[in-house]
């Protein structure tokens, strides 16, 4: 009787270490896919950000040409009535 107490005892510790063992390879899985996502979402913003960059590099910021100044003391007169 013993010796199926410490058998039953020792086959729940082998499926303890089997569960552990298998708990840290998943660990191990998900902190590389975890790394994976990482370095995914790290250069997806460098290359948006990149972008961003070059998109404005070249713009010119919108500056009507006035004529001279009562051309735009007229329009502000205007705008403001």
């Amino acid at each position: 009787m013993e010796s199926l107490f410490v058998w039953g005892n020792l086959i729940s510790f082998v499926e303890l270490e089997l569960a552990f063992e298998a708990s840290i390879v998943s660990l191990r899985f998900f902190d590389n896919v975890c790394q994976a996502l990482k370095e995914i979402i790290k250069s997806a913003k460098e290359r948006s950000s990149r972008r961003v960059a070059e998109q404005f590099r070249d713009v010119v910021p919108y500056r009507p040409k006035l004529q001279n100044l009562k051309d735009a003391e007229g329009k502000n007169k205007k705008r403001y009535k």
